[in-house]
């Protein structure tokens, strides 16, 4: 057998168990570190940020109610008109893993026993993620009342909630805009949004 090859064959084999052993070592060379964090239980909560809206410019204002003021008669089309519309962003502070509901519910939008404009008021419930809107469900003000929104429906979203006075333009099937057969004065009603559990 020709010696040459014989040294040839023993440095291969020598080279290969070296790396194996190599190897081995490296396999062994490791050591795991746990990961902690705890993150605290929060109350649960619900807060209603109001902003009225120009309808011109979609800029928000800060607002304290839904007050739409003095309605502005347009002769062209003999319908009175709001000079802005309304969101209320509900804001649900809740880290338990509860499948929360939000519902809102309404009182009669009215001036007198005989005179209501609920049916003129247009309601849009919209989820809000990243800025971008996807409309829910959109109804009169009057049947906006026991209306549910659950966590599921609005996944990592929040709700927010459009009020306006109809346009003629875009209104809900159920909603239609304020006529001279409307009596004049002052209307009043209320919107509550309850969270449960």
């Amino acid at each position: 057998m020709n010696t040459k090859f014989n040294k040839i064959l023993i440095v291969v084999i020598a080279a290969a168990a070296i790396l194996s052993a190599a190897s081995a070592c490296f396999a062994l060379a490791t050591a795991g570190v746990n990961v902690k964090a705890s993150v605290p239980a929060l109350a649960q909560s619900l807060a209603l940020v109001i902003n009225s809206v120009d309808p011109t410019t979609g800029a928000f204002t800060t607002a304290t109610e839904v007050n739409f003021g003095t309605l502005t008669f347009d002769s062209v089309f003999q319908i009175f008109r709001a000079s802005k519309f309304f969101a209320i962003d509900a804001v649900v502070t809740d880290n338990s893993g509860a499948v929360w509901t939000l519902t809102h519910t309404v009182s009669a939008f009215q001036k007198d026993a005989t005179s209501n404009i609920g049916g003129n008021v247009n309601v849009s419930f919209v989820q809000l993620l990243s800025g971008v809107e996807t409309l829910l469900d959109k109804k009169s003000f009057t049947n906006s009342n026991n209306k549910a929104i659950s966590k599921t429906l609005l996944g990592n979203g929040s709700l927010r909630i459009y009020y306006g006075v109809a346009t003629g333009l875009g209104d809900d099937d159920e909603v239609t805009p304020i006529t001279v057969l409307a009596s004049a004065g002052s209307y009043l009603g209320t919107i509550t949004l309850t969270l449960t559990p």
